[in-house]
């Protein structure tokens, strides 16, 4: 590594160190983003978790805003290719299973602080119902290490960015 070459001198830990801990190998990629895209990070990241559940809630993060997370404090993540209730994402190769939609069978809940009427569904090609919200259609993310984790606001992948949304449905970056 180089600074002619952009990357920092200080050298990443060795994920391969660590045998068995996929959160370290995501943390350790996570230190030197100018070697690694975010695709790359699938390769790291734990098995896909399944959007559990359909209700929408709302977390406060460590910095003290408030987003939309699913049943089990998870964020919520819209994608900026997206156009009110159309999801692209579904159409991108290997988008779907690095960013999962929150899939639900009948009606989305509103927790406490969500706006109901903010809810709503469209059917995917498969014939699954993805949740939207102010008509951003709604996705996981199975690297997010804990609840209301905002690390991947402002992502770069799949020719788009990946933000949060508030309870109001504005994006966060």
């Amino acid at each position: 590594m180089s600074w002619r070459h952009g990357l920092s001198k200080v050298r990443p830990r060795n994920p391969a160190k660590r045998e068995g801990n996929d959160h370290e190998a995501l943390r350790a990629a996570r230190s030197c983003p100018d070697a690694l895209s975010y695709t790359a990070l699938a390769s790291a990241r734990p098995t896909a978790r399944k959007a559990s559940g359909a209700t929408v809630d709302v977390h406060e993060t460590i910095y003290g805003t408030t987003i939309l997370v699913d049943s089990s404090g998870f964020t919520l993540y819209e994608f900026s290719k997206d156009s009110k209730k159309r999801d692209r994402c579904v159409k991108i190769s290997g988008c779907p299973s690095v960013w999962p939609p929150l899939e639900v069978s009948g009606a989305p809940t509103a927790g406490s602080g969500v706006n109901a009427a903010l809810l709503s569904t469209i059917t995917l090609s498969g014939g699954a119902s993805q949740v939207l919200y102010a008509g951003h259609p709604l996705y996981t993310h199975p690297a997010d290490a804990g609840p209301a984790e905002t690390y991947y606001f402002g992502a770069k992948e799949f020719r788009g960015r990946w933000y949060g949304l508030s309870a109001t449905g504005e994006r966060l970056k």
